[in-house]
């Protein structure tokens, strides 16, 4: 049967979607420009998933290409599209996947889909889709999927506050990852690591991991990953007393983050210098930081760290001797963190306690 233009539009920019792909995958410099190309064919890309979403109920061919779609992509889709609507596409992709009867697809999808919840800061919800994608992939023996999803729990169970369970999962996940002769998953799992680590307030072990994930993203040419390392060591650096240390790691992933226009991580590396100019006694730099950040993380729907920023935003502002405008900021962050079931409520509650104003989130 003769292939409408339709479907020859859709399966032509999944291929253009997975060349893209590859091509950020290829590491440092193709990432950059595998970014400005995506972004410069993301309405087309969008409009050919959308047609094969359309058609997969009735069509096989379109299932496939509907299931492809959140696949080939997987980590440009990561960067570009808010959580929302990756979920949209993946939950379109575990339905075609499942109708298709490809296991190993919708294990992944499902994989997927509980990272897009932890993206939204619900890390429950993601807890139970990783542990799902876990079993399809020791069933069907996928260890690839199965090293990425202990990786992926260790995460949740960070978010958590489950630190001796996350650090069971992150060393498994890098042991397997390692076997596989898997770098990036590697580097990752071991970045992972050593925040759980400082969590534990064991800051030794904690950088040895950050160190070897640099270096292991290095190797690869990965410079999100090398970014992610750099910002999370200067939170090792900061909390040892390390300042000068952890502004360097700080300034070197956000000049990263900017390259790769990852507004997300931008965002994290701006709130993490905005805490240190805090420590340093440079409030009103700190202030400008946090305000910065909170508008990139309104600007890409990340509530987790909407939260963060508004909360840091409070501190800064009360020891301006703003605390009107401190203790309505604290207000809004513990709204956002209730609603997206965050743990850390507590230490809002705390601050608000401290200020000596109630912690009824309806006012």
């Amino acid at each position: 049967m003769a292939k409408t233009p339709q479907f020859r539009y859709s399966a032509h920019y999944a291929n253009v979607l997975r060349e893209l792909n590859s091509l950020y995958r290829s590491g440092s410099p193709s990432q950059a420009v595998a970014l400005l190309l995506f972004d410069a064919d993301q309405i087309n890309i969008e409009a050919g998933r959308a047609w094969a979403e359309q058609q997969a109920d009735s069509d096989d061919e379109a299932a496939q290409l509907c299931s492809a779609y959140p696949r080939v992509g997987a980590r440009l889709l990561n960067l570009r599209l808010d959580p929302k609507r990756r979920i949209k596409w993946l939950e379109a992709g575990v339905a075609s996947s499942r109708r298709l009867g490809d296991r190993k697809t919708e294990g992944r999808h499902v994989g997927d889909l509980a990272s897009a919840y932890a993206g939204l800061g619900n890390h429950r919800r993601a807890a139970e889709y990783h542990e799902q994608s876990l079993k399809i992939a020791q069933d069907i023996d996928d260890r690839e999927n199965e090293a990425a999803t202990l990786g992926n729990l260790g995460n949740d169970c960070i978010e958590l506050n489950d630190v001796a369970r996350a650090i069971h999962f992150l060393d498994r996940s890098a042991a397997l990852y390692g076997q596989l002769a898997n770098a990036r998953g590697e580097a990752e799992a071991r970045n992972s690591l050593g925040v759980a680590y400082r969590m534990v307030e064991d800051y030794t072990q904690s950088a040895e991991c950050h160190r070897r994930s640099i270096h292991l993203c290095k190797d690869i040419g990965d410079q999100r990953g090398e970014a992610n390392g750099h910002n999370n060591i200067g939170i090792t650096y900061r909390k040892q007393g390390e300042l000068s240390e952890a502004a360097k790691c700080y300034s070197q992933a956000l000049a990263i983050y900017r390259e790769l226009r990852d507004v997300r991580g931008e965002g994290q590396a701006l709130n993490n210098l905005g805490i240190l100019y805090r420590i340093r006694g440079e409030t009103r730099n700190a202030v400008t930081h946090h305000e910065e950040a909170l508008r990139l993380y309104r600007q890409v729907g990340y509530p987790r760290g909407e939260g963060t920023a508004l909360f840091n935003l409070a501190l800064a502002l009360d020891i301006l001797g703003n605390r009107d405008q401190a203790i309505a900021d604290a207000k809004s962050a513990l709204r956002l963190r209730e609603r997206i079931n965050d743990p850390r409520v507590d230490e809002i509650l705390k601050q608000l306690a401290d200020w000596g104003k109630p912690c009824d989130t309806q006012t």
